[in-house]
């Protein structure tokens, strides 16, 4: 019932994240979907049947790759622990207790003694609420300890988890208004006490300091700016031509920016330096591709990513690039090929199919497009 984040360089690249974390947890042959949701709130979830979320807000709070990987290692967690279905049958067993209680107390007011009889009620009631919290807190605290375990597995700095969880706590305290991910999952100081802790017992691990972290974080930082313009001022006042991580994520940023406020000359510049500088680097050039689909130059975003799939064959971001190039190239035809191997590795991956139904449509292949 949420709009969900389609964006294919953002969702590969959390699933390689989610997916790293998971090899070294508890989660026996984990089969995972990850859900990306798109809202500025700090929030993320774990169901059973191996469904993630993420809120895009997640990484835009985030200052570190580590810090979102302790979110989602702690997610993790509440799935190899099995924590719905244990709080599931913990509130079957209290909700029996609760209806006897709550029984008890109206024959208590029927016999004669309203007032008992309320109060009664009204113990049973908080008691209840007392005991289904006290389940939360203590799953909170396992997921915690098997998070961190995780993180230390997959060589990611443990202390990022509690570090998170305290930058939030203290947020709150100044803007009253709490993070999604705070009611979700209750943070109290003892907890993060005992983390960070726990951290210090498990020693130092090298910060991680990821370029496409900070890549997908300029991208998403770029697209939330109600105005545009907005986010073409925010990151020209961070990039200074430098060529530290920083300055790269300012610089991308900025072009995703002007790809918004239609600055397609400025953006290219700034690409082509970009380019100039890193011609290793294939998301510049990838960019170069999604300015040319901006510019409604499809035949040369075609190209651009054509060259680009022979460099990374099967690349779930390419390929889907390159099927919405060729879309707009009125070669419909070609695009099925590309978005075809995508849907057998993926085949519940609602943009994929979006797409091959468009292709599949403008192909007069109908029933197919129906299916899709």
């Amino acid at each position: 019932q949420v709009s969900t984040l389609e964006d294919p360089l953002v969702q590969e690249y959390a699933e390689d994240l989610v997916y790293q974390l998971a090899s070294h947890s508890d989660l026996q042959a984990p089969n995972l979907a990850l859900v990306l949701i798109n809202s500025r709130q700090i929030n993320a979830f774990a169901v059973p049947g191996g469904v993630i979320g993420l809120n895009a807000g997640l990484f835009l709070e985030g200052e570190s790759e580590d810090e979102v990987a302790g979110v989602i290692a702690h997610e993790l967690a509440h799935l190899s622990q099995h924590h719905f279905l244990r709080r599931y049958a913990d509130s079957q067993r209290i909700n029996t207790a609760v209806l006897a209680a709550m029984l008890a107390s109206i024959a208590v007011a029927i016999a004669g003694d309203p007032e008992a009889g309320m109060a009664g009620m009204a113990a049973t009631q908080a008691a209840a609420i007392q005991q289904q919290l006290a389940y939360s807190r203590a799953h909170e605290r396992e997921a915690d300890r098997e998070g961190m375990d995780t993180l230390q597995a997959a060589g990611i700095d443990p202390d990022a988890m509690p570090r998170f969880f305290e930058r939030m706590m203290r947020e709150q305290q100044f803007s009253g208004d709490p993070p999604e991910f705070l009611l979700t999952h209750p943070v109290t100081r003892e907890r993060v006490a005992d983390s960070r802790a726990r951290a210090r017992a498990m020693g130092q691990v090298a910060l991680n300091t990821s370029l496409y972290y900070h890549l997908i974080r300029a991208r998403l930082t770029a697209g939330f700016f109600s105005e545009p313009g907005e986010a073409v001022t925010y990151f020209s006042t961070q990039f200074h031509g430098g060529a530290s991580i920083s300055e790269q994520a300012a610089a991308y940023g900025l072009a995703m920016a002007l790809l918004r406020t239609k600055e397609f000359d400025r953006a290219q510049r700034v690409l082509s330096a970009l380019q100039e500088r890193f011609p290793d680097e294939q998301w510049y050039r990838l960019a170069e591709a999604e300015l040319s689909l901006a510019r409604e130059d499809s035949s040369a975003a075609v190209e651009q990513l054509r060259e680009l799939m022979r460099l990374m064959p099967g690349n779930y971001s390419v390929s889907l690039f390159l099927t919405q190039a060729l879309l707009a190239d009125n070669q419909s035809a070609m695009a099925i090929p590309v978005i075809e191997p995508v849907l057998e590795s993926r085949p519940f991956d609602p943009l994929a199919w979006t797409l091959a139904a468009d292709a599949y449509g403008k192909s007069e292949r109908l029933a197919e497009a129906h299916r899709a």
